[in-house]
């Protein structure tokens, strides 16, 4: 997700528990807004940061860069991926307790006019 100059960009973390296997679990159709007890649990939305430590580099003109230009030589630069930090105290109450924990991590891409959120991807631990 690339928010435009007029957009906010902030990701979310909704859990959900399940006792089917991990093949079967489906996707959700759409994002929850607030916390549901015993069904879904839904974290505040979070500002991406740039990472205090810097992990991992790329080459910048490797494998076809067209930046780099004719002669340039391959350049290692830092990793520049903005992380996400959800510290929040969370807690679900449920009737019983399911097999497995079903992290999905959502974008919440918005501006004057508009909003559009997004599944980024999903995680599962198991109880």
């Amino acid at each position: 997700l690339r928010p435009g100059w007029f957009e906010s960009l902030k990701y979310f973390v909704s859990l959900h528990p399940h006792s089917e296997h991990h093949d079967d679990i489906p996707l959700p159709r759409d994002a929850p807004r607030a916390t549901v007890d015993g069904e879904v649990l839904v974290s505040q939305t979070q500002l991406p940061k740039h990472p205090e430590v810097q992990v991992g580099n790329y080459k910048k003109g490797a494998e076809g860069d067209q930046a780099a230009g004719d002669g340039a030589t391959a350049q290692r630069e830092p990793n520049k991926h903005p992380v996400v930090k959800f510290g929040e105290h969370l807690e679900l109450y449920c009737g019983r307790l399911d097999s497995s924990l079903v992290a999905y991590i959502w974008g919440r891409k918005a501006s004057m006019t508009s909003e559009a959120v997004t599944l980024i991807g999903r995680s599962l631990a198991p109880l």
